[in-house]
């Protein structure tokens, strides 16, 4: 077996200049790729796939609708009723209210006496439903993606501290947090195989600097994944918690 890795290894020295060349050839595709990749639309899926085409259709067939997420304003001791809780909840939605991304906030106060679909039964909580002006259609899942990368959690940061508790629910609230888990897991993950993958690699080569060099390969690749995810999170990376005075 080594005398003939020791005879290939020769010979791609003797034809290093040949399988250079060969190497670059092979990366044109992927070059031409990247370049039409950077013109392609912003789109959830591809309109000439499968998928595709049953997006355009249900989006032709069926009425789309603001994308939107629920906030859950609560006092333990104000009722919904109470002036001092209208109060606060209006404090609390005002900067979000005025975003330019977010079309409307309906809450209980819109309607006069306060509406009761969005009062809880023991009257202390209160729905807000915060739509955007980005619209989708049936397929929520397949919206997501085309939001701009970090909207709620940038939306979520601007929802003000009050006396009341805050908390977020729905579909795109549960995208997002799902993203955050399977990131902090995917980290967690790259952290813990890597002094794994160093050993076996010391084991299989032999050699501090051949092992080096896949490992150095890796490191790239794990740096510029983590600064991918970086730069699509918004400025502002604030998760759903709850907020007291």
């Amino acid at each position: 077996m080594s005398g003939f890795l020791e005879g290939w290894g020769r010979w791609v020295y003797r034809l290093r200049g040949w399988l250079l060349i060969l190497s670059l050839v092979s990366l044109a595709p992927a070059f031409v790729v990247v370049a039409k990749g950077a013109r392609a639309p912003a789109a959830p899926v591809l309109a000439s796939t499968e998928s595709g085409r049953a997006a355009d259709l249900m989006s032709r067939q069926l009425a789309d609708r603001p994308i939107s997420f629920d906030l859950i304003l609560s006092h333990p001791t104000l009722r919904a009723t109470d002036p001092a809780f209208k109060a606060e909840v209006k404090r609390a939605l005002q900067a979000l209210r005025d975003d330019p991304q977010v079309a409307r906030i309906r809450t209980a106060y819109d309607l006069d006496p306060p509406d009761q679909a969005f009062i809880s039964r023991d009257g202390h909580r209160i729905r807000a439903v915060v739509e955007l002006k980005h619209r989708g259609s049936a397929v929520e899942s397949l919206e997501f993606s085309s939001l701009p990368p970090g909207l709620y959690a940038t939306l979520r940061g601007l929802v003000a501290p009050s006396a009341l508790d805050v908390v977020a629910a729905g579909s795109l609230v549960l995208h997002h947090d799902f993203v955050e888990v399977a990131q902090r897991d995917l980290h967690r993950a790259e952290m813990i195989i890597l002094p794994v993958v160093a050993l076996f690699l010391l084991l299989a080569f032999r050699s501090v600097v051949a092992a080096l060099l896949p490992l150095g390969v890796g490191l790239l690749a794990m740096t510029g994944a983590s600064r991918e995810r970086r730069s699509s999170d918004a400025t502002c990376r604030c998760r759903p918690t709850r907020r007291t005075s």
